[in-house]
Parts: C-alpha cells; sequence; structure tokens
C-alpha cells in the first residue's frame, strides 16, 4: 500500500519546485514478503528514473526512514 504527498523541494534557496511524494507502507507479516515489495518499490524507481516521457514524472530522490520507503517525483 502506498500514499502520494505534495510536497515542496527546499534544497534550492531561490527554486520553488513542487514534487510528489510516494509513501509506501509496508505491514506484511514475513520477512520475505517486505523484501519483495522493497525491491519491487525500487525497480519501479529504476525503471522510472531511466524513462524519458513528459507524460511520466521524473525521479529527483528515493530513500527510506523510520522503515519506511519513499520516492520522490
Amino acid at each position: 500500500m502506498s500514499m502520494v504527498y505534495k510536497a515542496l523541494d527546499l534544497h534550492f534557496t531561490n527554486v520553488e519546485r513542487v514534487c510528489a511524494v510516494k509513501e509506501m507502507f509496508d505491514f506484511a507479516a514475513d520477512d520475505a514478503t517486505r523484501q519483495a515489495r522493497l525491491a519491487n518499490f525500487e525497480r519501479e524507481a529504476g525503471l522510472l528514473a531511466i524513462l524519458s516521457h513528459p507524460l511520466i514524472p521524473k525521479i529527483f530522490d528515493f530513500f527510506s526512514e523510520n522503515g519506511r520507503i519513499y520516492l520522490v517525483q
């Protein structure tokens, strides 16, 4: 399961860039399922990062924090 949030990129002081942040929740009971979901999410990030099309979002970052995984688009 995942959710998408609207966010503002704060890396640049004079640029206002709006981003979408996709957060993946993982409530799987077993470690194998969690690892498979993480691999799928990483594969999604990698595929999106190499594609170039006006209708496909660009990937700015991919990270995990506090047991959750995030994709910044």
